[in-house]
């Protein structure tokens, strides 16, 4: 492993400001991988903020001789954003954007989820372009560097074709801004080099007869093989070829700093069919169709595609259907107006009606949210089903649409004669783009020789139809051995000229796109060791990221991962901190993984893992003796509250902030925003016949809102009867338990409480604390029907109770715990009925509160909301927020600086009627 001279770290620390640069070994190995099949720690992580860090890195690198390699979301699969240089991580500061004309044009920096992009666009029913199966978690910048396009995109829609101008920052350190009045006569006068070995390229190709159609011809398909050539025929000014150039240079010509596109519309109406044939060859034949007929996408799935998918919700799939050659043609149209819809309807159900089907075409209107989410995640699915401790590997081709049949059977003849017969291929059939995914065991140079041997075949069946290499995932490493093969030498030799016009200290990504080294593809291969059961599924594509509060703190759950497998640094500070202390363990990765992986759920067992049998014995002890426990933290936070009074809270804060500190991390932080303990409740015993009963949770009873001992009144003014749960405060769930790692106490304190229900006998169990409901929930013996979060039980009552009266703008904030219950659309339904405007994030959010870790590590919780702010501080200004989990409500309140209270809260308060007014005298 690499490592940068002592001279060479202290430069490079004095060129970017304090924090930027991480050369300590876990951080080096977190980056060492990204969602390809290649892997390169790198000598350096750094973290620029602005501009200006950028040029400092350039004469930095140039002075010595150190490559840099731009990597934001990690989802190339080509190996274009790993190297063994030094890795520029170019997301986390590089995160403004901004809406145009309307939404018809978008300003963006380089580091901006295009998912992100594409949901503030949707008012204008406008999306990007480009529009990748990652699109939810790649960004804009990684999208115009790889030129990626996707499955509605095809070769009109791509970044080279809504690009409008752009920024980048030249390896000589010049920025320059192609947009700007008068650009071609500043890059004449500020790099007369460049502008002039462009228009010299330019002048060599019009003049190359064979090369000009080779290069037209070779972009009417799907292409991000070498340099975009492109743009030589394409445009005339040196300013308009450099700005087209680096799409698809994949980091190796500049950095795009801030990228102007044009949008495209996005119709708000869907109609999804699902044509199942028994052969490939049938379904091919149905695409030239469907082309004419307009669909917007036609995503074909082979059969072990359709294994993949069978079985998962919303997918019309069965087992009977997945005969070894069944194909089937998943596809889309677009449309503003339902009655287009219908006759796309009737018109493709009179073009199939002819063709050969195991079963009848399947439509949907609803636009099929579960059946599109399983194809954008058909990749990393696949790849979980690899057998364990080989590697998926995939490539992605694209041939002329009449050769597209006999491509797919020549691949299957070829995966069989080399020993890859679970090989998996789907793509975007209008296109003709074709992805097919391996599972490669790394074990003997046999097995490498036998992928090598593999693609020199798919090489040659490829260009034999005039294809492309790769269609839309980048040359990388993996294809750069072959851009002569495809390009010929005399494209090839351009390719070179143009890299050494541009960068001719070769300090940007060398060896991705242009490389001499003929077996590059093979080196470096990334390892999956057997780990764990559950962590051998993951392939590393880094879908999970978006959603992880520690993402700009510490560590992704993908990294995690990757330090699982490859790093035994467990007595390493940096280890227990950056991989173990702030995870908050909130299960949010396992609704974004394609796969439902839970890496909280694994950082819980290494945490029980890591305590001592003494430690788990004492609680136990807390656990069977809980209701001291609740005693000892009441006495605690009243006394808590008393030091406040009299000191003022913010002396306490820096008081207990200094005793944090001195001892590193074990005392909590004091916060303004903790609440008073909520009284206890008597209940009054036997309880009527079929009646429920309130649970209020350790948080809620430790910090929770009076408003929430008011909901068994406001029930039973709707014909129900609801009572609060008998001396609650001897009885925990256990995930207090349990998110510390004491999983034995957890398992004591969850029995005793399911021991009181079993003999109480209620008729259901509503439970304010979604954190609290979703364990229980998930692991109680009690039916889930007995079960209610608090949020949904109030729902409910909506029906029942009139709302009297609505706040004007609120913020909401959806806890993982609920989003994991799925009860989000309950929340959603209760905050709009109480209040005229609801901000929420549209995504699964985070706030890092995590029970108590927001007060032992409130750097966690700090940076997950400051992620996000910009949903409650758009257009309108929220003057509260509702929540339903305590330690949320406590943490948000604590760095939004407007009160957040339970939604139990403002459902109480929207419907008692407003208390009457004084008469004037």
């Amino acid at each position: 492993m690499d490592e940068l001279a002592p001279e060479v770290e202290q430069a490079l620390r004095s060129a970017l400001p304090q924090g930027c640069v991480h050369t300590d070994e876990i951080t080096r190995i977190a980056f060492a991988s990204d969602a390809s099949l290649y892997w390169y720690i790198p000598r350096a992580v750094v973290f620029p903020c602005s501009i200006a860090d950028i040029q400092q890195l350039f004469a930095w690198s140039r002075t010595h001789k150190i490559p840099l390699t731009f990597r934001a979301a990690g989802t190339s699969l080509s190996g274009q954003a790993v190297t063994e240089g030094v890795l520029v991580e170019v997301r986390r500061h590089w995160q403004r954007w901004e809406i145009l004309d309307g939404g018809r044009r978008v300003r963006v920096q380089a580091g901006v989820r295009a998912g992100l992009i594409n949901e503030r666009l949707r008012p204008y029913w406008r999306r990007l372009g480009p529009d990748p199966a990652s699109v939810e978690v790649c960004t804009v910048g990684g999208i115009v560097a790889n030129n990626a396009s996707g499955m509605c995109c095809g070769t009109r829609d791509t970044a080279y074709r809504t690009l409008e101008s752009l920024v980048v920052v030249l390896p000589n350190g010049l920025v320059f801004d192609t947009g700007a009045a008068e650009a071609d006569c500043l890059l004449w006068e500020k790099a007369p080099a460049i502008a002039e070995g462009l228009l010299r390229i330019r002048h060599h190709i019009l003049n190359s007869p064979g090369l000009r159609e080779r290069i037209r011809r070779k972009y009417q398909l799907k292409n991000t093989v070498g340099y975009s050539l492109n743009a030589f025929i394409d445009y005339d000014s040196p300013t308009h070829i450099l700005a087209h150039l680096m799409v698809g240079s994949e980091g190796t010509l500049g950095f795009l700093a801030e990228i102007v596109l044009r949008t495209v519309p996005d119709p708000p109406l869907r109609l999804t069919g699902f044509a199942l044939f028994p052969t490939p060859e049938e379904a091919c034949s149905c695409v030239p169709a469907l082309r004419e007929l307009g669909a917007d996408a036609v995503e074909l799935l082979d059969a072990a595609s359709l294994r993949a998918l069978a079985g998962r919700p919303g997918v019309p799939i069965s087992a009977e259907h997945c005969t070894p050659t069944s194909t089937a043609l998943l596809f889309e149209y677009q449309r503003f107006t339902w009655s287009e819809l219908e006759e796309c309807q009737q018109q493709t159900a009179a073009r199939l009606s002819s063709a050969s089907l195991l079963a009848p075409v399947f439509f949907s209107s609803d636009g099929a949210p579960h059946l599109w989410a399983a194809r954008r995640s058909l990749y990393p699915t696949v790849a979980a089903r690899r057998p364990p401790g080989t590697t998926p590997i995939s490539e992605d081709i694209a041939v002329p649409l009449e050769a597209l049949p006999d491509t797919i059977h020549q691949l299957r003849r070829l995966f069989l004669q080399y020993g890859y017969p679970d090989a998996v291929i789907f793509g975007h059939a209008k296109d003709g783009n074709l992805h097919f995914v391996l599972p490669q065991p790394l074990t003997t140079a046999q097995d490498t020789e036998r992928y090598a041997a593999l693609m020199e075949e798919v090489v040659s069946l490829v260009l034999r139809y005039g294809g492309s290499l790769k269609a839309e995932h980048g040359t990388g490493r993996n294809m750069a051995p072959f851009v002569r093969a495809e390009w010929g030498e005399e494209a090839y030799e351009l390719m070179w000229f143009l890299k050494r016009l541009i960068d001719p200290d070769g300090i940007l990504n060398p060896d991705v796109i242009l490389s001499r080294r003929e077996r590059l593809h093979l080196q470096h291969l990334k390892p999956l060791p057997i780990t764990h059961s559950e962590l051998d599924r993951c392939m590393e594509c880094g879908f999970c990221e978006p959603v992880c509060p520690s993402r700009d703190l510490t560590l992704t759950p993908r990294q995690r991962i990757v330090l699982l497998r490859h790093c035994d640094k467990t007595s390493h500070r940096l280890w227990q901190y950056a991989l173990m202390d702030t995870c908050a363990t909130d299960g949010l990765c396992q609704l974004q993984c394609p796969v439902g992986i839970n890496t909280g759920d694994i950082i819980r067992a290494l945490r029980q893992q890591q305590h001592s049998s003494l430690s788990h014995r004492l609680a136990s002890g807390l656990a069977r003796h809980f209701g001291a426990v609740d005693t000892l933290l009441r006495t605690l936070l009243h006394s808590g509250h008393a030091v406040s009074r009299l000191l003022g809270s913010h002396r306490l804060h820096r008081l207990t902030t200094y005793l944090h500190r001195w001892s590193r991390g074990t005392l909590p932080h004091w916060s303004p925003s903790l609440r008073h303990p909520l009284p206890r409740q008597r209940t009054t015993l036997p309880l009527k016949p079929g009646s429920a009963l309130l649970f209020v949770s350790c948080p809620a009873r430790w910090s929770g809102a009076p408003e929430t001992l008011v909901l068994p009144s406001l029930a039973h003014h709707c014909g129900e009867e609801l009572a609060l749960f008998p001396d609650s405060h001897r009885f925990c769930c256990g995930l207090l338990f349990a998110s510390k790692g004491f999983h034995p106490a957890a398992i004591n304190a969850l029995r005793q409480l399911q021991a009181e229900i079993t003999r109480l006998q209620p008729r259901m169990v509503v439970v304010e604390g979604s954190s609290c409901a979703y364990w229980l929930k998930r692991h109680g013996t009690s039916e889930p029907a007995m079960l209610m979060d608090s949020t949904e039980y109030i729902s409910h009552l909506l029906d029942h109770r009139p709302i009297a009266r609505r706040r004007n703008c609120i913020a909401l904030h959806i806890p993982c715990s609920a989003r994991l219950m799925g009860i989000q659309e309950h929340m959603l339904r209760v905050a709009h009925a109480c209040a005229e405007h609801v901000l929420t994030p549209p995504l699964p959010a985070c706030c890092g509160a995590a029970g108590d870790l927001w007060l032992t590590h409130p750097e966690l919780a700090s940076r997950a909301i400051q992620s996000l702010q910009h949903y409650w501080y758009n257009d309108s200004t929220p003057t509260e927020g509702y929540s339903s989990n305590p330690p949320c409500e406590m943490a948000l309140e604590s760095l939004t600086h407007f009160p957040w209270r339970p939604l139990t809260a403002l459902f109480v308060w929207a419907t008692a009627p407003p208390a009457p007014q004084s008469p004037k005298v």
